[in-house]
């Protein structure tokens, strides 16, 4: 079971000739899931200016709480489909994703409705004493993802599953379909037909379901492709089976069956609690950068803060596609029982993630300007926003290592332990020092907090990651 489709060997492989065979599909692939959101701030941006920004990072904090969901099952799903492939049980990875779905697709319909009908109360909820044309913008753009929200929710859990089952070029090449469907709806439904910024999450969620399409071909069995084809006509299904063999055939271990099982749901909420509870306190960390800037500068700060997340969505996905391609590789190692070979993936790891991280930061702090200057138009504010992109970016140098360590010890069934590492990075710190901070130094202070609590996140994750190690030998 170690050799994989593709003549990958995780068991025995050089560790760079693995890093790179799922660093590279897993980082293009990000990136183009990163361009649904970059995209659509240059085009919103440029078409309906400051004001549309303003009311996209006042929604913001709602979507990590949804995605959170979404993560628990399909990241820590991944680890246990992962251990189990390994094993040579595939019939439980089946069950596993399986069951996923299944409870993901109705659970997503729902909260999608319900959000779509009470979309006003929940963006007053969220912020209080907007200017109606905001709070107005703000409405619009969250029943437009809500009306396709069930494609963004499955999205995760499909492209994961199948970087799991050893196709991460189709993953990749799913997400840049879908990238790219979203830059011609943007350009469509903005430009041409004017829907305003309903249009613009109409195009998100449009790229997520065309990508999840794609990838829910593989999860298909072979027996089943060619009846597909052929709307259930055994004759022209075997006409299709012929002529077609390359789509008709199914490669990896991994598709549909009948089955939903709770006690392995179960299992996948232990393992992939980390991954919500960071995906959470995301939301709750936006959130609270949302009020306290409201506060303290107006919707001026917050159209800065929209700036910085913009521009740094790209940093951040490099960092989050490097440390989930070390997953299928540690998982499969840890099945294996191979720890003096996981101390070295480890160890390569961290060494990647700090030279990477210090390059991306020196880039965008040379190219900051130019990088605000494709979310904001009034100049005044993009002076601000590069001097706080400059600031805050540190954060993300001390980012990359905690990630890295957090998704190791997920990867090694560490569940306690990840969660602790991936609280200290996402909520513990910054929550204390983000209102410290800006009470001491006013809004410099917000841009400040974030690389500090950062940087005591990594002294909780060399500590958590130095004893969890010692203890279990691994």
């Amino acid at each position: 079971m170690a050799h994989a489709k593709n003549n990958l060997n995780l068991a025995s492989d050089s560790i760079p000739k693995l890093f790179f065979n799922y660093f590279i599909p897993m980082l293009l692939a990000m990136l183009a899931m990163a361009s649904y959101s970059t995209i659509d701030g240059i085009f919103v941006n440029k078409k309906l200016g400051d004001d549309a920004m303003k009311a996209i990072v006042v929604v913001w904090p709602l979507f990590p709480s949804m995605m959170a969901c979404s993560l628990m099952f399909s990241l820590g799903g991944a680890t246990l489909i992962s251990y189990y492939l390994a094993k040579g049980r595939a019939n439980i990875a089946r069950a596993i994703f399986s069951s996923i779905v299944y409870l993901l697709f109705p659970l997503s319909l729902l909260v999608g409705v319900l959000c779509y009908a009470y979309a006003s109360s929940v963006i007053d909820f969220f912020a209080r004493g907007l200017t109606q044309n905001v709070h107005d913008m703000a409405v619009d753009y969250l029943r437009g993802t809500c009306v396709g929200l069930f494609g963004i929710i499955l999205h995760p859990v499909l492209d994961i599953c199948v970087v799991n089952d050893k196709r991460p070029r189709l993953a990749m090449f799913a997400m840049f379909l879908g990238a790219i469907c979203n830059v011609i709806f943007n350009y469509l439904f903005l430009f041409v037909w004017e829907f305003g910024i309903i249009g613009s999450a109409y195009a998100t969620t449009l790229g997520h379901i065309i990508g999840s399409l794609v990838l829910l071909w593989h999860y298909i069995e072979s027996r089943h492709r060619a009846l597909l084809l052929g709307f259930f006509n055994k004759n022209l299904a075997n006409k299709i089976r012929t002529a077609l063999p390359f789509i008709c055939e199914k490669s990896g271990e991994l598709y549909f069956v009948k089955v939903l099982n709770w006690n392995l749901l179960g299992r996948a909420i232990k393992y992939g609690s980390p991954y919500a509870a960071s995906e959470a306190s995301v939301g709750i960390v936006m959130w609270l950068y949302n009020q306290i800037l409201k506060d303290i500068g107006g919707e001026s700060a917050l159209a800065i803060y929209s700036a910085i997340l913009y521009a740094g969505f790209n940093f951040f996905t490099i960092m989050i596609a490097l440390a989930e391609s070390i997953q299928p590789i540690a998982s499969f190692n840890y099945g294996m029982r191979l720890f003096n070979r996981l101390r070295e993936i480890l160890r390569f790891y961290i060494y990647v993630a700090l030279g990477l991280s210090c390059v991306l930061y020196a880039l965008f702090f040379t190219f900051s300007d130019f990088v605000v200057s494709l979310y904001l138009k009034d100049l005044e504010l993009k002076a601000q926003s590069g001097v706080a992109l400059n600031i805050y970016f540190i954060g993300y140098v001390f980012l990359s290592v905690n990630l890295i360590i957090a998704f190791y010890l997920q990867a090694l069934q560490q569940a306690l332990a990840s969660f602790v590492v991936t609280i200290a990075y996402t909520l513990a710190f910054i929550v204390v020092l983000l209102p410290l901070m800006t009470h001491y130094y006013g809004i410099m202070g917000a841009w400040i907090a974030y690389p500090i609590s950062q940087c005591c996140a990594l002294c909780v994750s060399v500590v958590v990651l130095y004893y969890t190690t010692k203890r279990s030998g691994k």
